[in-house]
């Protein structure tokens, strides 16, 4: 799968859990999710692609955004990319 198919899996069936996404670095895509989405969107990524999930991260956001955030972390090794929820 390249970085477009998970965008668009991941777009397709979230719904209005997507909101958007960006790729900040060639190996990197990031996918702003709704909270809600966090699980559904975990669970596409591990069942219906090759992703391997590396690790979920806190962050004190409060400064920035008002609020605390969660990342989690996902490799497609064979494809050499990253992808960010």
């Amino acid at each position: 799968m390249t970085k477009q198919d998970i965008v668009q899996l991941l777009k397709g069936k979230l719904g209005k859990g997507y909101i958007k996404h960006s790729e900040p670095i060639p190996d990197q895509v990031w996918v702003e999710i709704r909270p809600e989405a966090s699980v559904p969107a975990a669970e596409l990524l591990h069942r219906q692609t090759d992703a391997r999930y590396l690790v979920s991260v806190g962050s004190d956001e409060r400064e920035l955004k008002d609020r605390f955030g969660v990342y989690h972390l996902f490799s497609f090794d064979k494809q050499h990319f990253f992808v960010t929820l």
